[in-house]
């Protein structure tokens, strides 16, 4: 039986839906009329699908929320328009069917049903824009970053290990922040998670080999920066040889 759990305001969609599943055989339907109903329904409750019907007051960011609580069960965002830059944020949080109202009744039972096994449902037409993107390459500076910031350190240790100042860390956050089009640092690092290992480089972009003085004069200005204001002297002293 495909089991769907529907969050439609509008009375009218919801009784329309109802009339078109209801002609299915084996198919469930249950609406909920706001968002914090249905999470609250997802924690105990397990349906093949939930279709969000996307309202203007739902924002990526609770799309997200959406779909990380759904778990077990598959998301489809009933649309009126589909954007491509916007699917394919939807489909990177975890939404694995965009599909607009404006198709046949047929046409929406099928996104539900393939969805249910398993499948991504996206129209042909937004499918080749996605796939025709050019893939998000990140700089070896760039994912170094991320990398550390996935392992919980700050900015000032980030700069002292990568041979930076603290305003040039904040400054690459920034940027990635824009370029990953994440909210803050906090989903920076759960970005660094998911994808370590396997964020791909920019070509040519790989630092060359940082010598052992180089290394050393890095390392000796990140400390008199760190602590010129408290008085104290620095001395690095170059290692005996053997």
């Amino acid at each position: 039986m495909l089991r769907v759990l529907a969050c439609i305001d509008e009375p009218i969609l919801a009784h329309g839906l109802t009339e078109v599943l209801n002609a299915e055989l084996d198919t469930e339907l249950r609406c909920v009329t706001s968002l914090l109903t249905l999470l609250a329904a997802l924690e105990v409750e397990t349906p093949n699908v939930v279709l969000i019907n996307l309202t203007p007051d739902i924002h990526m960011q609770t799309i997200r929320t959406i779909a990380s609580n759904a778990r077990g069960c598959h998301v489809v965002l009933w649309v009126r328009a589909i954007d491509p830059d916007f699917a394919c944020e939807t489909v990177r949080a975890g939404i694995r069917g965009v599909l607009r109202k404006t198709l046949p009744n047929e046409l929406l039972v099928r996104c539900l049903q393939k969805v249910a096994a398993g499948e991504l449902w996206v129209e042909k037409s937004v499918a080749k824009q996605l796939i025709e993107r050019k893939p998000l390459h990140l700089t070896a500076r760039e994912r170094d970053l991320i990398d550390r910031l996935a392992q919980g350190l700050r900015n000032k240790e980030i700069a002292w290990l990568l041979n930076l100042t603290e305003a040039s860390v904040k400054v690459y956050v920034s940027r990635l922040l824009k370029k990953l089009g994440l909210k803050d640092r906090f989903e920076l690092a759960l970005y660094g998670l998911k994808h370590s290992g396997s964020m791909a480089l920019e070509p040519n972009m790989e630092r060359p080999p940082v010598s052992a003085f180089e290394e050393r004069e890095g390392l000796r200005k990140t400390l008199v920066s760190m602590k010129a204001s408290s008085g104290q002297q620095i001395t690095l002293r170059r290692p005996q040889s053997a």
